[in-house]
């Protein structure tokens, strides 16, 4: 009886040990195999890449116009009189400098004669009066007011030889005397509007780019231009605005095209191919291009490291076949697939796509 409760009692002494020792036990194995769990790496993302070919494409701005000018004046008088005669009629070609109307001399001839008497007056008292200064008998200051004579009767002499030659309307230039706005007999006033004349060599056509295209479009350049008459002709960059129209954000483009003859007439409307050579571009699909977070566009690449960059791109056109873009290169690795699943500078497990459909085509051939 009293082993029985010896043996009875030594049992439920050790229960607490082996309580202890088991959690003791449990725990050990716990921290052994925490180390392991830590450094177990974390599984990366899986996303698709591809390299897309480089290409230079010829590329044609198109913009639209109408023939202008190159030079329009209206001739006004520059004197008052009565119109005389008109030597040039309406559309004739005219070499500068040649006359188109006569404003009647009137009394100008006379005062002209009476003028040129006072210098030749003038001259005599001068010398006169300057010899006699010499010899001590005239005074300095006769001398002077003599000269001051002289010079006042030549600058009225030139002016009238001015008011003259004004009576007599040139060409200021080469080019056509588009319409006579005066008849014979007509009294003008300084300001008068006489006619309008016109330089048709060389043409212009102002047109107006966008800012894209702006840098691509250079002084100098050759382009095409389409008449509404059907014919082309050859044309050349004579002028790029530094500054934007305000509500369209375009600038303004000038175009010379050589126009012997003046057969070109100006108001014709005009369409101009400026052909452009964008180099480095490439096609890729459209749903690859994303948005970062400042709102900029552009698609995400694998880079050495395998982490996600994102590149910005600038897409020059769009169709059925893909987007044009410039920015990325040929040794891109762009995500073609997972791109909207991964961020910028995450770790990720590339699969270029040909080796992915390669693979994915002798699983297909295996399991038949």
């Amino acid at each position: 009886m009293i082993r029985f409760s010896l043996q009875k009692n030594s049992f439920w002494f050790w229960i607490p040990f082996l309580v202890v020792f088991a959690i003791l036990l449990l725990w050990s194995s716990l921290k052994k195999a925490a180390p392991e769990i830590n450094s177990a790496p974390s599984k990366e993302m899986t996303v698709y890449v591809k390299s897309f070919s480089m290409e230079n494409e010829n590329k044609g701005i198109e913009a639209y116009g109408v023939t202008e000018a190159s030079n329009l004046v209206s001739l006004k008088s520059e004197t008052q009189g009565v119109v005389e005669g008109i030597f040039a009629h309406d559309g004739a070609f005219l070499k500068k400098g040649v006359p188109i109307v006569q404003i009647s001399l009137e009394n100008r001839k006379f005062e002209l004669a009476r003028a040129e008497a006072r210098v030749k007056q003038c001259v005599m008292d001068f010398k006169a009066a300057k010899a006699l200064a010499q010899k001590s008998f005239q005074a300095a200051v006769q001398v002077s007011k003599t000269e001051a004579d002289l010079r006042q009767a030549e600058a009225e002499e030139h002016a009238i030889k001015i008011d003259i030659e004004r009576t007599k309307i040139k060409a200021p230039f080469d080019g056509l005397f588009v319409k006579t706005l005066v008849k014979p007999g007509d009294f003008v006033q300084p300001a008068a509007p006489i006619g309008q004349f016109v330089a048709l060599d060389p043409l212009y056509v102002s047109t107006f780019i966008s800012e894209k295209e702006y840098y691509q479009v250079n002084e100098g350049e050759q382009s095409e231009v389409l008449l509404s008459d059907g014919t082309k002709h050859m044309a050349t960059v004579s002028y790029k605005s530094p500054v934007s129209q305000n509500k369209t954000h375009t600038f303004e483009v000038r175009f010379d095209i050589s126009n012997p003859g003046h057969k070109i007439p100006a108001g014709l409307s005009a369409k101009v191919i400026l052909p452009l050579k964008i180099e480095n571009i490439c096609s890729i699909p459209p749903a690859i291009i994303t948005l970062n977070d400042e709102g900029i566009m552009g698609v995400k690449v694998v880079n050495a490291a395998n982490q996600v960059e994102f590149v910005p791109v600038q897409i020059l056109s769009h169709d059925i076949k893909g987007a044009l873009v410039v920015g990325v290169n040929g040794n891109m690795q762009v995500i073609t697939r997972g791109q909207d699943m991964v961020t910028e500078g995450q770790k990720v497990h590339a699969i270029m796509e040909k080796a992915a459909s390669s693979t994915a085509q002798q699983e297909g051939t295996s399991d038949k």
